[in-house]
């Protein structure tokens, strides 16, 4: 019985094991393809944004199931690193909002030329009613512009630090 036995492990190990392992990282690369990389562009760097958060989420989860010793601190970290990859993907700060409540929604209407080839753009808001409040408006724009782009700076950075001090220990 102990010969039969072993036969089996044997035929397990050797030939039903390598075909489980096979169907099971196809099955895993399919699950992989058909969450990410099906809307996968290479043209625009949130497209990257998002295959590393899938990453990340993957392995965060695989810790949080894991044995590992600091299971809670790394998967604690790899989620805010998936948290600062959303703002950077997003690129929203909130801070325009206020800007739309205050100012209006922007409108861009086309308006031909004396060149049928060409057309002229002109930007507007609804609540800017003389050339000093569009002046007005185009400050507090920029403001704002220059005050998100350090937030998205800002997270960058800060990601970047967790990556240099961390990425090397989440391993299960």
């Amino acid at each position: 019985m102990d010969k039969l036995k072993e036969f089996w492990y044997k035929v397990y190990d050797k030939l039903l094991f390598p075909i489980e392992r096979f169907f099971r990282q196809l099955k895993l690369t399919w699950d992989w393809y058909w969450q990410v990389l099906r809307h996968d562009n290479d043209w625009d760097w949130t497209y990257i944004c998002k295959v590393i958060k899938y990453k990340f989420e993957r392995t965060r989860k695989c810790l949080e199931q894991g044995h590992h010793l600091h299971r809670e601190r790394d998967a604690k970290q790899i989620r805010i690193c998936e948290l600062l990859l959303d703002r950077i993907e997003k690129n929203d700060y909130c801070f325009s909002k206020q800007h739309v409540l205050k100012w209006g929604e922007l409108t861009i209407e086309w308006q031909p030329t004396n060149n049928p080839d060409i057309t002229r753009s002109v930007i507007s808001r609804a609540n800017v009613k003389n050339e000093k409040q569009e002046e007005q408006e185009r400050k507090e724009r920029k403001l704002i512009d220059e005050h998100e782009e350090y937030m998205g700076k800002q997270d960058l950075e800060y990601l970047g630090k967790l990556l240099t001090k961390w990425l090397k220990n989440w391993w299960d």
